[in-house]
C-alpha cells in the first residue's frame, strides 16, 4: 500500500509520494497509481528505488517480515538537536497514536463548514519549531477587529491541542 493511500500514515509524510503518483500517472504505470499493489518483495523494491529516484532519497529500509513487506524512503537525515524538537512537538492521540502537535479554536473541534483559516499555510512544509495553528470564521473577524493576540483574542478562541492528522481531518470538514 503506497503511503498516500494509508490512512494511518501522517500526512506529512505522505506528501513527497504525490509526486511518484503524478509520474505514475504520466507513464500510466498503475503500481505506481493504484493504492493497493499486488506484488513480491522484488515489486518493494522496484517500487522503492523509483520513488527513491524520484524523490532524491538518501537511503531506503524495508522493514524485516516474513508476511508484510514495509518499505521506508528517507529523503533527509535529523540531527539530535532537530529529532529532540520534533519529539517535544509530537503528542499522543487516541486515534491517531503518535503525531506533531497542531493547535485549532474550540469551535471547530467537533464542527463542520465553520470556515478554516490558518497561521501558517499547511500545505508547505513548515520548520520543526513551528506547529500548525487554525480557527474559525468567528474567530477571523475577532482577529481582524482586535488586531493582536489579545485576551480577548485568546478566551473566545479557547485553543485546542491536536495532532497533526486530526488537524488535516478538521480543515477537510471546515474548508
Amino acid at each position: 500500500m503506497w503511503s498516500w493511500d494509508n490512512g494511518s500514515t501522517p500526512t506529512l509524510v505522505k506528501r513527497p509520494t504525490n509526486k511518484v503518483r503524478a509520474y505514475g500517472n504520466t507513464k500510466k504505470y498503475t503500481r505506481m497509481t493504484a493504492g493497493l499493489v499486488d506484488g513480491d518483495e522484488y515489486t518493494g523494491w522496484e517500487m522503492t528505488a523509483i520513488t527513491a529516484i524520484l524523490l532524491n532519497a538518501i537511503g531506503v529500509y524495508r522493514v524485516p517480515s516474513d508476511h508484510l513487506f514495509i518499505y521506508f524512503v528517507f529523503l533527509n537525515q535529523l540531527t539530535e538537536e532537530q529529532f529532540e524538537v520534533i519529539k517535544q512537538n509530537t503528542i499522543l492521540c487516541d486515534e491517531h497514536i503518535s503525531a506533531r502537535m497542531a493547535l485549532v479554536c474550540s469551535h471547530l473541534i467537533n464542527a463542520d463548514d465553520k470556515g478554516f483559516h490558518e497561521a501558517i499555510d499547511s500545505d508547505e512544509p513548515i520548520e520543526l519549531d513551528d506547529n500548525y495553528q487554525a480557527w474559525c470564521d468567528d474567530c477571523e473577524r475577532l482577529w481582524l477587529q482586535e488586531e493582536e493576540l489579545s485576551d480577548t483574542f485568546k478566551a473566545f478562541a479557547d485553543m485546542k491541542v491536536v495532532c497533526e492528522e486530526c488537524y488535516f481531518k478538521i480543515k477537510d470538514r471546515n474548508l
